[in-house]
């Protein structure tokens, strides 16, 4: 039912007595900023039709745990030698690098570890209130950063080490916040 229909309702219903003045008064008010929000939502699926896709971001694990692979590469090298060392440090890598995902879709960050016994952490992108991304030098290095999402007090909410895209997921953030920011002004 179009806005307009709905408001020659409620007229119908006010000039009938089926409600009062003051009933109507609140309908009319929702009704006004639901179409309100129905078309500033309208705009910005017109304006950016990419925000509802879900955007995934998988840990480096490699990269973000290089020293700690590599004497584990030596050390199967050492012990096993050969080409075994390879395909057990391919499997390796492959089972640890998905173990550590991040997924933002509907306005949610869902962070998840491990394969075997999960940890999943879900915020939502309207309580985040600060973004820390987190560099060592190795990471500096490599192009990675371990991100936090802050909603309140002083512990981050959640935590995504190892990644690769940072600044991206900082820009999508804050073009969230700005959109949810100019539906409610409206």
């Amino acid at each position: 039912m179009s806005t307009a229909a709905a408001h020659l309702e409620l007229l119908g219903h006010l000039e009938r007595g089926e409600i009062t003045k003051e009933e109507y008064l609140a309908a009319f008010s929702i009704l006004k900023s639901t179409s309100i929000r129905t078309r500033a939502s309208e705009v910005r699926s017109e304006r950016s039709p990419s925000i509802s896709a879900p955007l995934k971001f998988r840990a480096s694990v490699f990269r973000n745990n290089i020293f700690l692979f590599l004497v584990c590469a030596l050390l199967l090298f050492w012990l096993a030698g050969g080409l075994p060392t390879i395909v057990v440090m391919v499997c390796l890598y492959a089972f640890i690098s998905f173990s550590h995902d991040m997924k933002i879709h509907d306005g949610i960050v869902t962070i998840q570890h491990g394969l075997i016994s999960k940890d999943q952490i879900e915020i939502s992108l309207a309580d985040v209130r600060s973004f820390r991304k987190k560099q060592t030098f190795s990471q500096m290095c490599l192009g990675l950063s371990d991100v936090e999402f802050y909603t309140a007090g002083d512990k981050p909410d959640g935590i995504f080490e190892g990644m690769t895209d940072a600044d991206k997921l900082h820009a999508y953030i804050k073009q969230r916040q700005r959109e949810n920011n100019v539906g409610r002004r409206r």
